[in-house]
């Protein structure tokens, strides 16, 4: 799991069992979740372009359970700007425990 909790637990005393159910819970409450397009569109204009007089054109949720978002760009995006997207979904919206999954296309 990306960011998951580590949970140690005991099935003998049921030590941490509470916590553990805790923790399930919201990861699975992340898996669901849904970001609306234009929140996607604005954070897509506030982040740095990608190099090489690239650009990204839309950015979209299309699936849940991992998170799945749609990346359109004008050429094929570098790994590292992937990445840094990845990382940026992560600030602004979290998916604890969850994996941020990018589908890239590009052209017109």
């Amino acid at each position: 799991l990306i960011d998951g909790p580590i949970i140690p637990i005991s099935a003998r005393t049921g030590k941490n069992l509470e916590e553990l159910m805790r923790a399930a819970i919201e990861t699975d409450a992340e898996g669901k979740k849904r970001i609306d397009d234009e929140t996607l569109k604005e954070i897509v204009t506030s982040l740095p372009p990608p190099p090489g007089g690239n650009r990204i054109l839309s950015l979209y949720q299309v699936g849940t359970r991992p998170p799945l978002f749609e990346v359109r760009s004008k050429d094929e995006l570098p790994t590292t700007y992937l990445r840094f997207l990845r990382r940026k979904l992560r600030e602004y919206f979290r998916f604890f425990g969850q994996p941020i999954v990018l589908k890239t296309r590009w052209g017109r």
